[in-house]
Parts: C-alpha cells; structure tokens; sequence
C-alpha cells in the first residue's frame, strides 16, 4: 500500500532520518535554543517550533553530526504536553490531596517515558555508560 502525500504527520511521528533531512533552520533565534538558559520561543501554528524540538533530540543530532550519543554537547528531551491525558475528570472526585499527588505521578511517569523515548534501543547500553560517567565525575 502505498503512504498517503497528504497525510499530516507530526514530528514526533516522524522517523530521526526524515527530520534530519526535512529540517531547515528558520527560527534566527535557533542556535540560542542550544545555550545554556532559558529561551522563549514564540510562533503561529505550522511554525516549525515542534520541529526544532524533535531536531534538537539525540537520534536526530547523532545522524546530524555523523557522531555517537557521548560526543553530543547536550541531551535533549521533547515533551509536548499537548498529547497527554494527565487531566483525567475523574481525579476530581479526589481529595485536593490526592489530586494533586496523582498528577505529579503521572506528569514524572509521562516526562520519563518520552526520556526513554528519546534514547531508544540502539542508544540505550551507550545511554547507561554516559549516565554512570556523569554520577561518578559530576556528582
């Protein structure tokens, strides 16, 4: 069968390889996204903003740079809350308590499935040793 030309597809849907190769840097701001602080990012609908986030992501920046996961300068991780179903009607019914001890578990369960995402298999033996690298230098 063949793939529909016109069917929408969000980045997050879109392999590593194809946002590599469709990626084309429009925000002037881009390159101050990648330092260290915080950077507002501000666009109409379609503006390429989820784009830049997947792009930034470590299987899209390995591919990019033709390097591994180590040698990134940065790991990034992309968790759109648009997608989430963290606002359960249900939970209401709750003591305000429990609501809220609730959502933070699903909110943390939610960021590190998307952490865990981002790594995927082929990067995940790389992954730990980065980790234990930085629990035994860093901290």
């Amino acid at each position: 069968m063949k793939e529909n030309p016109f069917e929408i597809k969000t980045p997050e849907q879109n392999s590593a390889q194809d946002v590599v190769d469709l990626f084309v840097d429009v925000f002037p701001d881009f390159y101050q996204v990648l330092e260290k602080g915080h950077t507002f990012i501000n666009g109409p609908r379609g503006s390429g903003k989820s784009m830049m986030f997947r792009y930034i992501q470590p299987d899209c920046q390995c591919l990019a740079k033709h390097c591994q996961i180590s040698e990134l300068d940065y790991f990034a991780v992309y968790v759109p809350i648009k997608l989430t179903n963290i606002n359960i009607p249900d939970l209401a019914r709750l003591e305000i308590h429990a609501e809220i001890i609730l959502n933070e578990h699903l909110l943390t369960t939610y960021v590190m499935s998307n952490v865990y995402k981002s790594v995927g298999w082929s990067f995940l033996t790389e992954f730990l040793f980065l980790l234990v690298h930085i629990y035994n230098n860093v901290l």
